[in-house]
Parts: C-alpha cells; structure tokens; sequence
C-alpha cells in the first residue's frame, strides 16, 4: 500500500500509514488515546514514555492514522490476527463508514489458522459504545462472539 492515501470520496481525507519515528504520528495517536471515550485496553491511559515505547515497537500489520483537512480524524490499525481497532474522534463522523469500507475493499484478511485467526476481518467494541455499535451495523458487520473478562 501507498504510505499516504487520499479516498476517492474525498480528497481531503487521507490515511497516512505509521511511521515509527514521526513524533507528530506518535504525538497524534496519543492524543487519541487521552480523549477515547471507550477503552478496551487501556483502561488506564499509558504515560507518554510508554506510549513511545508501544510506538516504536509497531506491533500491527497495518497502523494508518486518518485526517481531514490535515487535521486529525482518527485512527485504525490490523493485526495479523485480522483484528481491526478503530478509533475516530467522532464516532458520528462524515467519513466514518467510507473509511471503514475501503480498508475491507482493499486489505485482504491473512489467512485462517484454526483457533488462532479468523477468515475475517473483527473489531471489539466495548458493550457501552452504542454509537460504534451502530456504526459497524450500518456497514453491515453482524456480532461473531461475546467476550467476557476475568478479574
């Protein structure tokens, strides 16, 4: 993939792909993580320095960071797993659905391995998130599973 992409519907939105280094892609997907409403994994926002370190290590497949006008729209991110986190800082934005379906028109899931990854692509959405709950069903995903935590 192209390391900037502007959308066809749009050519002011853009998905720059992450790249470990860029202080203001570090700065930026940290800004997300201070204001994200619903966290699955970080209940407890990371310090900077961690945050740093999560960067730098760049454990995805694909990590985009999303802007609109240059400024910040979001972010959304693919494991090898074929899970997919997105995170918008509206998740009633204009370009939401468009931006969700051009990364499943134009990444291919990897491959299943039983057990371990999905033939599809998946996201986790918190069970209190209605507004991306709504969301995902309005591009049609449909629920896979329900995941409880232990404490």
């Amino acid at each position: 993939m192209k390391k900037k992409i502007s959308l066809n519907i749009n050519h002011n939105v853009c998905l720059e792909e992450f790249k470990q280094g860029n202080n203001n892609h570090i700065d930026d997907l940290f800004f997300l993580i201070q204001n994200k409403k619903n966290n699955i994994s970080n209940i407890n926002p990371p310090s900077k320095s961690d945050h740093k370190k999560f960067c730098s290590d760049h454990p995805y497949r694909f990590w985009f960071l999303i802007y609109e006008d240059k400024k910040l729209y979001g972010s959304i991110y693919i494991t090898n797993e074929n899970s997919i986190g997105i995170n918008f800082l509206n998740m009633r934005g204009k370009w939401n659905k468009e931006i969700i379906q051009y990364i499943l028109q134009n990444i291919t899931p990897m491959p299943a391995k039983p057990s371990l990854v999905q033939s599809n692509f998946y996201c986790n959405v918190p069970p209190v998130d209605k507004e991306f709950i709504e969301l995902l069903e309005q591009i049609g995903a449909e629920v896979s599973q329900v995941s409880y935590k232990f404490k």
